[in-house]
């Protein structure tokens, strides 16, 4: 964001500095007409640089939030007619990789975004639902008990993971690894904290398909295993296989484990449920040793040692069903 300075004076942040590219894309954002070319390619290349979660921050501690965010409000075009490369485009996307990385500059974001979440099937509508699931939204408020969102985050996180898009929605490309489990981990959150709230094990339930549970088990072990194989070189592999994903990976399934680790009624040993503790347990414990969080480290160990336990109980359906995928389908 910010050009290189000569070793006469300090470095000056983008911020600090009138010249970066950030505070030159805030002054053409602030005085072009909203109607014009150059408005609308400053929002698509804001939209691009705020995919890195640094940039995002810096961008959030500007007035070009509230500009996209106007930008989404005052359109007469109804979401679903959304051309590709459009400022309703960028400005939405901008405000999805705004709103992973911090809330800074989002106030009203939620209000503008939800009616798009609940309206709209497509790609817009699955970016309004993941700004929605990063803006802790409460549960209750996603339409149909949370299953539309936990099933279209769901399918997006296994396309971005097996590097596909989706025909007519959305390109291989369009979305990082990263803010797809993110977003996912976010609405496990949501749907753990109403489950709290209530004494019931109900919400995590519909996040806790056996398809995607078995997905970030799948994630997981696949980052723990690529993860610092190219000895610090920055390639497209690092960049898809961010330690970050592989983090909120084991935050998504700490949320879920009351839903995993429900026992059946009545109770009955099952040999499948000792062997799926058993083996997810040295997964979770692999990576606790790759990560670099030390926050993480303590809630994959947690895991381990929940999973632990819990062998020797009574049968855990839904986790010997996510298991059972994950192990086939590796």
């Amino acid at each position: 964001f910010s050009p290189k300075t000569t070793l006469r004076g300090p470095r000056l942040t983008p911020l600090e500095n009138p010249n970066s590219l950030l505070r030159i894309l805030q002054e053409l954002t602030a005085h072009a007409a909203r109607g014009t070319a150059d408005f609308r390619w400053a929002f698509g290349l804001l939209a691009n640089l705020s995919r890195h979660s640094d940039n995002a921050l810096l961008i959030g501690l500007t007035g070009i939030p509230r500009m996209a965010i106007e930008n989404v409000s005052l359109s007469k075009i109804d979401a679903s007619e959304w051309k590709t490369n459009s400022l309703e485009d960028f400005s939405l996307y901008l405000l999805l990789h705004l709103a992973e990385a911090t809330k800074d500059g989002l106030q009203g974001a939620l209000e503008v975004v939800e009616p798009i979440m609940r309206n709209d099937s497509g790609i817009q509508g699955l970016k309004a639902t993941m700004i929605c699931a990063f803006l802790e939204l409460p549960w209750e408020k996603f339409p149909n008990y949370g299953v539309i969102a936990a099933g279209a985050v769901s399918e997006l996180m296994g396309n971005t993971f097996e590097r596909t898009g989706k025909k007519r929605v959305y390109n291989d490309n369009d979305f990082q690894l990263r803010t797809a489990v993110s977003a996912y981990a976010a609405l496990a959150s949501a749907a753990f904290k109403a489950d709290s709230e209530n004494n019931s094990v109900v919400h995590t339930k519909v996040m806790a398909l056996p398809t995607s549970v078995a997905l970030l088990f799948q994630i997981i072990n696949a980052i723990a295993l690529h993860w610092g194989d190219d000895d610090g070189d920055q390639t497209f592999e690092t960049y898809h296989w961010d330690i970050k994903a592989g983090d909120l990976a084991v935050g998504a399934v700490m949320s879920l484990l009351p839903a995993l680790l429900e026992a059946e009624d009545p109770p009955r040993q099952s040999m499948g449920t000792q062997q799926a503790c058993a083996e997810l347990s040295k997964v979770f414990v692999f990576f606790s040793k790759k990560t670099s969080s030390i926050a993480v480290k303590a809630r994959a160990a947690e895991v381990a040692e929940k999973l632990t336990e819990s062998a020797s109980g009574s049968a855990l359906p839904l986790l010997e069903a996510s298991y059972d995928l994950w192990h086939h389908g590796t």
